[in-house]
């Protein structure tokens, strides 16, 4: 094939396995000859029909390999951030999306901090215009019942849990209100991303 790179050779095979064998064994073949293994690239339409298959092929002729499979691009961390803010810029701060985004591993929040945020909104059923008004919360974080020793610090915790929340949100969703351009809404998320220091929580993961 070096000699002639235009000719294409086309094989079929019965089942999976002969073809995976046959693939292994072609290459190793080309190695004897005296080509590198990074001259080779193996290319299927999905790897469902070959996994587990392909991988022992090659193991068995010796032929060092590394299999990369497709990943949504939604299943990234970050990703799911974005589109979870801007659910909650769409839909106007429903509780839902609230709580979604609020569970986002990025944003600086803690696991804690979250079921805390979370178990207050819900018992308050608290939504929309509530989390953005700007007013402290001063409900009784255990419901209709008088405060007790440690209610008002918990209370206080929470209302910094939500501006921690909140506010950066607020301030995205008041800037992609007001861009009219590509340019302007890129500019607006990428504050907002800053803000919320993205790239050091990411940083942190690595």
């Amino acid at each position: 094939l070096r000699e002639n790179p235009n000719i294409v050779r086309i094989f079929e095979a019965s089942t999976p396995f002969d073809e995976c064998d046959f693939i292994a064994s072609d290459i190793k073949r080309r190695i004897i000859e005296g080509a590198n293994y990074a001259d080779f690239a193996i290319i299927a339409r999905g790897l469902d029909n070959y996994r587990g298959i392909l991988d022992t092929s090659l193991t068995k002729a010796g032929v060092p390999h590394f299999m990369s499979n497709p990943k949504s691009i939604n299943s990234f961390e970050a990703i799911k951030l974005i589109n979870s803010a801007y659910s909650v810029i769409v839909r106007r701060f429903a509780t839902a999306e609230v709580l979604t985004y609020s569970k986002c591993g990025l944003i600086g929040v803690s696991r804690e901090e979250c079921d805390l945020f979370e178990i207050y909104v819900s018992k308050w059923n608290i939504g929309g215009s509530r989390f953005t008004d700007g007013m402290l919360w001063n409900m009784n974080p255990r419901g209709y019942e008088a405060m007790a020793d440690g209610d008002a610090e918990k209370l206080i915790r929470i209302n910094e849990i939500k501006d921690k929340i909140i506010s950066p949100l607020y301030d995205f969703s008041v800037r992609a209100s007001e861009a009219s351009t590509v340019r302007e809404h890129a500019e607006a998320l990428l504050d907002f991303l800053v803000g919320i220091d993205l790239e050091g929580k990411l940083e942190e993961r690595a």
